[in-house]
């Protein structure tokens, strides 16, 4: 496994799982709470250190590295997060307003290598019904957004309000979920 990267990764147990799998795991997060929370939530012993204008939370055990960054997105720069390999974006596209969106897609353009791949998860609903986050992206913002850099290949489609606890959590007369998998062009 190679390194990935999880952008807005809060507390996500997703980067459990990854690590699992051995792949080294970088999340990128603002919420200093949630990095803390991270950590003692899955009894992972830490270091905290400053690097480059973030604070870095690095877990200190026999897995395969696991660090936090902790601070904006938007300001890493590529030679701070080396030897990315892939991203698991699971929820920061879908948690970002319209005006950040073209800016994340480029900054994920700019950090990942061409060759790098990955996996994106988002959703869309008939926006007008909720106002977000999470935020209604539908495939062919994400083909606007991510197509100039990415090659995109959509692996699967989930109509979320054929179950019941989501249809009566979100009341909406929509609820769709794809997954899509990434691959940095040249």
């Amino acid at each position: 496994g190679g390194r990935v990267l999880v952008p807005l990764c809060g507390k996500s147990s997703d980067m459990i799982w990854l690590r699992e799998q051995g792949h080294s795991v970088l999340g990128v997060e603002l919420s200093a709470v949630a990095c803390q929370a991270f950590f003692d939530d899955n009894n992972i012993a830490y270091e905290r250190t400053s690097i480059s204008g973030y604070e870095r939370w690095r877990a200190v055990d026999d897995g395969p590295d696991l660090e936090i960054m902790n601070g904006d997105f938007f300001a890493l720069k590529k030679e701070q997060v080396p030897k990315l390999s892939a991203v698991y974006d699971r929820a920061s596209m879908i948690a970002l307003p319209p005006a950040l969106r073209l800016r994340h897609a480029q900054q994920l353009a700019m950090l990942l290598a061409t060759g790098a791949s990955g996996l994106l998860i988002h959703i869309w609903y008939p926006q007008e019904q909720k106002s977000g986050p999470p935020f209604s992206v539908d495939p062919e913002m994400i083909v606007e957004l991510l197509g100039e850099h990415f090659e995109l290949n959509q692996l699967a489609l989930h109509d979320l309000m054929e179950d019941p606890k989501m249809a009566t959590r979100w009341p909406l007369s929509s609820l769709e979920r794809a997954v899509v998998r990434l691959r940095r062009g040249p």
